[in-house]
């Protein structure tokens, strides 16, 4: 079960798909869920 601001595992596959790598500037992100359980 997801925490309060986390997207459960069904959610998350989803809008997996949304994501791109990307290769600009910058640090990497480390996992695109994180960020957006961060976002939320």
């Amino acid at each position: 079960m997801a925490k309060r601001y986390e997207l459960s595992d069904e959610a998350w596959i989803v809008v997996a798909d949304l994501f791109t790598e990307t290769h600009g500037r910058g640090r990497p992100r480390l996992s695109d869920r994180l960020m957006l359980d961060g976002v939320l």
